[in-house]
Order: structure tokens, then C-alpha cells, then sequence
């Protein structure tokens, strides 16, 4: 099986055709973000803590936002038109309903398993609290708010957990933010979150108990690359402006990195 790996689009389409021509991989894997976010993430960043529309006004947020969602659009008619099977996940910026219909022509996989081969494709995407989040009082929102975040997250960790059910064989496993203490470290001075793991606890929970045979996942532009860990081989994917991974699986896993041009 040949896998295509593409990170966070954010409303560039990625220039893949000659690697498609070359390559005639099996099948895409995209892990989401499909949506232009540079505008968003800077307000954001600027106002953490509070709703970044505030600063702006609710008028202007959306507009913000649907041409946002338009760029992410245009992404995934460009994947809809390709003529191999394309697995999505929606990032943290696609939360659109516009992106789940659109997902559909496609294959859409939030919370879903696949068989392929000899192979159980699990997809978890969108957004999920990371770890420090509930685990300490990050935002000073309280021990209340802190417990809700920890049972929105057990709650999306139980539906992976029946996703993989009595999952005999090899797993890859996909997701959008990566797991807690896997390629998840802020190194960006302009976020509030600097320096600080910013993982799924969730995550970092089925890698160690199911041990999947591959783990892709995207979010972390600043930490692109690829480990072992245990049995398991992850991928941080990164920005797709300018890189992609190809990844063939036989009796081994070779992965390479593909800058685009």
C-alpha cells in the first residue's frame, strides 16, 4: 500500500501533480485544516483567554470566517477531483457544516474505521482540548471549567476506544492534533503557549495500549518529521505548503518526505 500523506492545507492548494503522475500512490490522507486560518490564529493568539471575535466585532469575525471556509472549500473540490480514493479529517479550523457535506464526496472519516488490505485506517479529527488544558489552570477559568474540558475529552475518547473495539491486526492510526508528548511542543514566541506540550491525552492513551503500526497526524507546523515510538512509527505532517509524505508499507514502512515546488 502506498499512502500520499498531506498536513494542514489552511486554503493552499497543494501542488501535487507531478507527485501523483510519478508516485500513483493507493490512496490520499489528509488530516485537516483545510481552512485559511493566519488571520484568525493572529487575533487569537493577541486576545487568549477571551473570544478573539470580541476585538473585531461579530460582523467582521464572519466575514472572517466564510472567507476562511471559502479558501478551504476550493482545497477540497481540488481533492474531489482527483482520481484516487482521498481520506479527510476536519482540523481544528474546519467546523463548518460546509466542510462535512463537502467531505462527503470525499471520504469523509471523523470517528470512523476503514479495512484496507490487511490494514484498520482509524481517523479522529477536529477540535479536541489538549491535555494542559484540564490537567492545570492554563486559561484561569476555574476547576469547573477545567472538569468540563476533561469530560468533553473522555467522552471522545470512549468513542475512539469503541471505533477500535476488538481491532485484530495492524492499525494506522490518523488524527489531526497530535498525541500528548508527541511532536507537541509549542516552539512558536508568538503563541501564548509557548514551549508548553499542547498533545491529546486521549491520543497518547491508544498508541500505548493499541499500538498502532503507523500513527499520522498534523496540526504542528513548527514540528514536522517522523519517530519510533515503541512498535509504532508517527508522522507529524505539518503545513502542506511545503511538504508531503509518501509513505509505502510492505513488510516494512519507508517514508519520504517530498518538498513541493
Amino acid at each position: 500500500m502506498k499512502i500520499l500523506a498531506i498536513g494542514d492545507p489552511h486554503g493552499k492548494i497543494p501542488k501535487i501533480g507531478t507527485i501523483l503522475k510519478r508516485e500513483k500512490p493507493d490512496l490520499i490522507i489528509c488530516t485537516g485544516d483545510f481552512a485559511d486560518d493566519e488571520k484568525i490564529r493572529s487575533l487569537i493568539f493577541k486576545n487568549w483567554g477571551k473570544p478573539w471575535y470580541w476585538k473585531i466585532g461579530k460582523k467582521k469575525a464572519g466575514e472572517l470566517v466564510r472567507k476562511s471556509e471559502k479558501k478551504g472549500r476550493e482545497v477540497l473540490r481540488f481533492l474531489k477531483k482527483l482520481k484516487i480514493p482521498v481520506y479527510i479529517i476536519p482540523g481544528n479550523y474546519d467546523g463548518g457544516d460546509s466542510f462535512r457535506k463537502m467531505g462527503k464526496k470525499l471520504h469523509f472519516c471523523q470517528n470512523k474505521k476503514f479495512r484496507i488490505g490487511d490494514y484498520y485506517l482509524v481517523f479522529h479529527g477536529g477540535y479536541m482540548d489538549a491535555k494542559i488544558f484540564f490537567a492545570t489552570n492554563v486559561l484561569s477559568e476555574g476547576i469547573s471549567e477545567m472538569k468540563m474540558r476533561k469530560k468533553r475529552n473522555d467522552t471522545e475518547k470512549k468513542k475512539l476506544i469503541k471505533i477500535l473495539g476488538k481491532t485484530n491486526g495492524k492499525i494506522i492510526l490518523v488524527t489531526h492534533i497530535p498525541a500528548y508528548g508527541l511532536f507537541d511542543k509549542v516552539r512558536n514566541k508568538e503563541s501564548p503557549m509557548n514551549n508548553r506540550h499542547i498533545g491529546i491525552e486521549a491520543y497518547e492513551y491508544i498508541i500505548k495500549k493499541y499500538k498502532p503500526r503507523l500513527y499520522i497526524c498534523g496540526h504542528m507546523h513548527e514540528n514536522q518529521g517522523i519517530k519510533k515510538i515503541g512498535k509504532t512509527t508517527a508522522i507529524c505532517l505539518g503545513e502542506a505548503a511545503k511538504y508531503v509524505y509518501l509513505v509505502n508499507i510492505n513488510h516494512n514502512i519507508n517514508i519520504s518526505r517530498i518538498k513541493l515546488k
